[in-house]
């Protein structure tokens, strides 16, 4: 989590402003506008530095959890698409059906008249 913390904080700083960040902005200049405090930041680096850990360490939870959530989804998903095909597998192997599980079909020899009656006793 420390390199995607320190990854954010990097961005954050030093990315774009039209996605929120600060365009490499002085970090006592941030640290003003997040606590609306002057003056004060430029004497404490190390709690400004801090200061933008715990907003970026917010962001990365955040981003964890939600790619979590979407990887859930992704899985339940996939798990339900499967569900019929399984569950139609195993009826056809309880049933013993004779042209499931079959190694091969004899097409040529298959009599459809016949194929029917049998089907439908």
């Amino acid at each position: 989590m420390f390199l995607v913390d320190a990854a954010l904080v990097y961005v954050y700083v030093h990315g774009p402003r039209l996605l929120g960040c600060w365009e490499g902005a002085k970090r006592a200049t941030i640290c003003n506008h997040l606590t609306n405090v002057e003056e004060v930041w430029d004497h404490l680096p190390e709690q400004c530095d801090e200061l933008l850990r715990r907003k970026c360490h917010a962001y990365t939870t955040v981003l964890c959890l939600s790619a979590s959530l979407f990887v859930a989804y992704r899985l339940l998903s996939i798990a339900l698409s499967l569900l019929p095909s399984v569950v139609a597998r195993q009826a056809h192997a309880e049933h013993g059906h004779r042209l499931i599980g079959a190694s091969r079909l004899a097409l040529v020899g298959l009599d459809p008249g016949r194929f029917a009656l049998e089907t439908l006793e």
